[in-house]
């Protein structure tokens, strides 16, 4: 298996809503599409359904993944650090990457899938019976404790996971955990009147907290995460970054808690700016932006990862968007111009040469763990930040001037797709031992998956 890589960037996976929402004058946190939770992602390779529901993968040599282009009419695709589980529109699945991140996987082989969760280096997944299967590194969440077997045969109503361990709720509002111990697998210590009447359970990368039908918050896990958080009451939505939590009150105000460094501390002027305002919530490794539904973004946590954005704040008055690498963000206003702050050797300060081409008319931007990139209104992909991971497009120049439909990030780099169809791919060359063109898709368009 491949040396791990520093912890990944946060994920891309839209936050369910876990209840009814009562009618509130901004945007509901968990609706909109924006909002992400915490989730791993994998560090090596690339991963995308097409038009004809073909699956491809690009950048998986070093997991043992070769590119595939057969129509195998793939539905969904869950990536752990090393290796991915492909759901198909069946409900079979079948897993693909190192051998200890899917050890165990042809065990359930005739099994039919409806949802699928991944810690770093394991995976579990939701049957169509309403079962739990677990597979991949023990140490992980790999395989589910035998004294819980008899109460997840049926009744699942949802799966998540932290870095090292998953929990999964049932239709009666029970709890049930298992993996590492130090990222919330253990709830021993819990009493199993606390775990009732549960609807939904969210998790950074070392803690969960779960929320009950009466709004009750109760949490377990690494306290550094958010795992220690007690009498937090009249709660309807909880987003979960890498390290904090961040809850939306039944007084339509948000709070935080996890590691005061990196978001667990919402500051007394900084919740006041929020006020009842909050439309979407974004985060990276150690800082929180959030979105208001006026366009404005406030910032908190760790000022060398975005958590100071007051020399940007003028500009920050009409975003639609908000995305991140390990320790910087960028926004993306309505005119197309991008806004930038964090550590600047992580994207945090865009180079002068290239102010022009993103003062407006930039159509998306995306990030990998040190580097951005983005897509101009002429389909030219302009990239800034660590030249190691994505920065230097020097590989891939002749590809980009023009024409390029989307762009995908992981930890290591990039990865484009112009109107034509070339796939092209760049960033650390000690993870991709591939760059520039690498392939064509002939069934556009594509649908990436982190």
């Amino acid at each position: 298996m491949p040396s791990p890589p520093p912890s990944p960037s946060p994920s891309k996976q839209p936050t369910p809503l876990p209840t009814a929402m009562p009618s509130a004058p901004f945007l509901d946190l968990t609706a909109t599409s924006a909002s992400r939770n915490y989730a791993v992602r994998n560090a090596y390779a690339f991963a995308a359904v097409d038009a004809q529901q073909g699956l491809w993968f690009w950048g998986g040599s070093q997991l043992a993944i070769n590119e595939t282009t057969h129509l195998l009419e793939a539905k969904e695709v869950v990536s752990s650090l090393y290796a991915y589980v492909i759901v198909l529109q069946s409900g079979e699945f079948f897993a693909l990457g190192a051998r200890t991140a899917i050890d165990g996987w042809l065990s359930y082989s005739s099994f039919k899938v409806v949802k699928v969760c991944a810690s770093e280096n394991a995976f579990a997944a939701i049957t169509e019976e309403g079962g739990v299967i677990a597979f991949g590194s023990v140490g992980h969440g790999g395989v589910v404790s035998e004294s819980l077997l008899p109460y997840l045969q049926s009744g699942v109503r949802g799966l998540v996971a932290t870095a090292g361990a998953f929990c999964a709720w049932t239709s009666d509002g029970r709890v049930f955990c298992w993996g590492n111990k130090h990222t919330g697998g253990d709830v021993s210590s819990l009493s199993n009147a606390a775990l009732r009447d549960v609807v939904q359970v969210f998790a950074t990368r070392g803690a969960f907290a779960a929320l009950t039908t009466s709004g009750d918050v109760i949490t377990w896990g690494d306290c550094l995460r958010g795992g220690c958080q007690q009498g937090l009451t009249d709660v309807i939505s909880i987003i979960a970054a890498s390290s904090a939590f961040v809850a939306l009150g039944g007084d339509y105000e948000v709070v935080a808690w996890g590691n005061p460094r990196y978001g667990g501390d919402l500051p007394t002027a900084t919740k006041a700016a929020i006020g009842t305002s909050a439309a979407a919530i974004f985060h990276n490794v150690g800082a929180i932006a959030a979105l208001l539904s006026s366009g404005k973004v406030v910032t908190w946590g760790d000022a060398g990862y975005g958590g100071n954005s007051s020399a940007v704040s003028s500009l920050l008055v009409d975003v639609v968007n908000v995305t991140s690498t390990d320790r910087a963000f960028a926004a993306l206003d309505r005119s197309g111009r991008v806004i930038v702050w964090g550590d600047g050797q992580f994207g945090g300060q865009i180079p002068s040469t290239l102010s022009a081409v993103t003062s407006e008319g930039v159509r998306s931007v995306v990030g990998s763990k040190a580097a951005f990139a983005a897509i101009t209104a002429s389909g030219e992909v302009v990239t800034w930040g660590d030249a190691l991971f994505g920065a230097d497009t020097s590989s891939v120049s002749s590809f980009i001037g023009q024409g390029v439909e989307a762009v995908q990030g992981n930890s290591a780099g990039f990865l484009a797709v112009n109107a034509s169809g070339a796939v092209f791919m760049w960033g650390n060359k000690a993870v991709f031992e591939e760059e520039g063109l690498i392939s064509r898709v002939t069934a556009l368009p594509l649908q990436f998956f982190s």
